[in-house]
């Protein structure tokens, strides 16, 4: 499940019956924390932000949220859908050199070094 952004606060070791296990300590609006377990780290990712400004913090349980994620996808599926109806750019014709001549046949045996070969 997903929660929002949330402010990392470190390491916590928290022992459940018994054993200690290590967790990550997310706080949340209004100082509400979440411990996920270093073992689930895969469920936490660095929020990469498109504004200079800090982000808010979710309020757990929020519509908020919600709201976030819903608008991002409709503007993915509306941007996806724009590309869609792109059409490719058109191909300019290249340019085509002339075969070497005799001069320049000349000019390439003067090359003083030896030339690498090409990898095939």
């Amino acid at each position: 499940m997903s929660h929002g952004i949330g402010k990392y606060r470190g390491l916590r070791l928290l022992e459940k019956e018994n054993q200690a296990e290590e967790h990550l300590e997310l706080e949340f609006d209004g100082g509400t924390k979440v411990y996920v377990p270093a073992s689930k780290i895969e469920l936490v990712q660095k929020y990469v932000g498109g504004t200079k400004s800090r982000p808010t913090l979710a309020k757990l349980g929020g519509r908020s949220w919600v709201r976030q994620k819903e608008s991002a996808e409709a503007a993915v599926i509306d941007l996806a859908a724009t590309c869609s109806n792109c059409k490719p750019p058109s191909v300019a014709p290249g340019i085509a050199f002339p075969a070497d001549s005799d001069w320049q046949r000349e000019f390439d045996a003067t090359f003083p070094y030896q030339e690498t070969r090409p990898i095939s």
